[in-house]
Formats: C-alpha cells, structure tokens, sequence
C-alpha cells in the first residue's frame, strides 16, 4: 500500500510540475500554498522514489528530466520571494532539501545520488542548471528586492539561511563568483558598501568555526549567525 502511494505521489508531481507557472501561482494563493506544501513532502519524503521514476522512464529523455528539475526550482524560486510567507517557507525548505539530497550523495559515499549525479541519466545537467541558478537568484533577491515580489524579508530568512548553506557548500567557489557579480552591481549605487560586502561574504563560510563540509545542526545554526 505505501508503494502505491508514493507512486501516485510522485506521479502526480510529475504531471503537474510543467503544467504550472508563476502567473498561475499568483492568481490563486490557496492552490500555491498546497503546491508549495506538496512539493515540500514529495521532496523531504520520497526524493529518491521521484529520482528513480525519473530514470526509469524510458520515455522520457535526458533533456526532459532536466527541464523537470528547472521548472521545478524555476516555482521554488518564485515562491521563496512572493508575498505569502508560508509559501515562501516551504519554497525555501523544498531548495534546502534538493539541495542536501545531492550533497548527501556526493559527500556521503563518495557518489552522487542516481539521477542528479554526474555520469547518471540526468548527468550534470540539471545539477548545473539549478543550484548555481539558485544561488544566484537569491542574493539578488536579498541585494535588489525590487526583483522579486517581496523580497527576502525577517519571516523567512532562517529559511533562507538554510537553504543558502547547502547551496554554498556544493559549489563555494560559484558562491563567491554570485556575490562578487552582485556586490559588484550593489556598489554601483553604493560604492562605499563594496569593500565590507566583500568582507562580509568572506566571513559567511569562516566565522564562528563554522564547517561548510559538514551540514549538520550545529553548522545551520552558525552559518546563519554569520548570515
């Protein structure tokens, strides 16, 4: 019986995922903040269920399952800035857990988990395609609220910090590549704010002793004391 739960589960994630937008998200907040909450179970429960369906569909190609896992964190990224902080939250925590499944496959046991790995029937691909994006697009939502529809605000931004820390640790040298870009458009309005942005994002993965290769509790709780 759970076998055939999680199969619909993650059925049902599948057919919906590209049929959904942000225009769509917006216009209907009670649908959104279900969707956020349903893609948040799928991925803290069953990722690895919706992983293996994924590479055992042999109709769908390598182009398509990549596709899957942009749009997916194309919502995850809307959501964490939009206006509703439930939403928001449960977008964050949908970024988190994506983020630490790949990082627990990669640092766990040496190889990457089956479908987001290097070598395996994504490949790289969505890897490259969705984290460094993340990255990105949430220091610019933090540097340049105008961006989003809300912005990084006080209601979410121990979620943000979870999220964030994971992200960095996959990729600390892509981390640093977003923030000297974004620093570097901050600083054309505020000059005097480029060199202590630059320290400060040094700071983020040194102070408090904090481990950006192990994520466990204690080095969520510091990264975002530093964040």
């Amino acid at each position: 019986v759970q076998a055939e739960v999680c199969s619909v589960l993650v059925t049902g994630l599948r057919a919906i995922v590209p049929l959904l937008s942000k225009e769509l998200l917006r216009s209907y907040p009670a649908t959104c903040d279900r969707y956020f909450s349903y893609v948040t179970f799928i991925i803290n429960s069953y990722m690895e269920n919706l992983d293996v369906a994924l590479n055992g569909d042999k109709g769908v190609n390598n182009d398509d399952k990549t596709n899957f896992f942009v749009t997916l964190m194309q919502h995850l990224l809307w959501g964490a800035g939009a206006v509703d902080p439930t939403a928001a939250r449960l977008a964050f925590k949908s970024i988190q857990a994506l983020a630490d499944y790949y990082f627990t496959g990669l640092r766990g046991n040496g190889n990457a988990r089956i479908g987001l790995g290097p070598g395996d029937s994504i490949g790289p691909a969505a890897a490259t395609a969705i984290f460094p994006t993340a990255i990105s697009r949430l220091l610019e939502m933090i540097f340049f609220p105008a961006t989003c529809e809300y912005g990084i605000a006080t209601d979410r931004i121990d979620a943000c910090g979870n999220a964030l820390i994971t992200l960095v640790a996959l990729d600390g040298n892509q981390f640093m590549q977003c923030a000297h870009t974004i620093v570097t458009q901050y600083a054309q309005h505020h000059p005097a704010a480029e060199e202590p942005l630059f320290k400060c994002f040094e700071k983020l993965t040194r102070d408090r002793g904090v481990n950006m290769g192990a994520i466990d509790k204690r080095n969520r709780m510091t990264f975002c004391l530093n964040f």
